[in-house]
């Protein structure tokens, strides 16, 4: 009898222990799976945060194109512009020669 006791006990003993690491196993395993959610929104912010940094540098990328185009074309339009001042004070220096040689008696 006393042995039946003592093999009651011991089989006790390890259920109790067999319950401990149970304990433990769901215990890790919740602790796991939470590690994992906090990774996976980790990710999900990092990702979310390059494709900010994306559209910031498209938009940066098309303002500085944009501003870009508009220097050139202001550029070109101030060249016209001088280009043109040259040429009509050009031609006004020759009728004003022009009009000096034809002004001034001959020698």
């Amino acid at each position: 009898k006393m042995k039946l006791q003592e093999e009651i006990a011991a089989e006790k003993q390890k259920v109790a222990d067999l319950q401990q690491q149970l304990v433990q196993i769901h215990a890790a395993q919740k602790e796991a799976e939470a590690k994992w959610r906090q990774e996976v929104k980790e990710k999900e912010l990092a990702v979310a945060q390059v494709e900010e940094e994306r559209r910031a540098k498209e938009t940066t990328e098309g303002n500085n194109k944009r501003r870009l185009e508009a220097l050139r074309l202001r550029v070109e339009i101030d060249f016209q512009r001088h280009k043109d001042d040259l040429q009509r004070l050009e031609q006004e220096l020759s009728r004003l020669k022009a009009s000096k040689e034809s002004a001034d008696p001959q020698d």
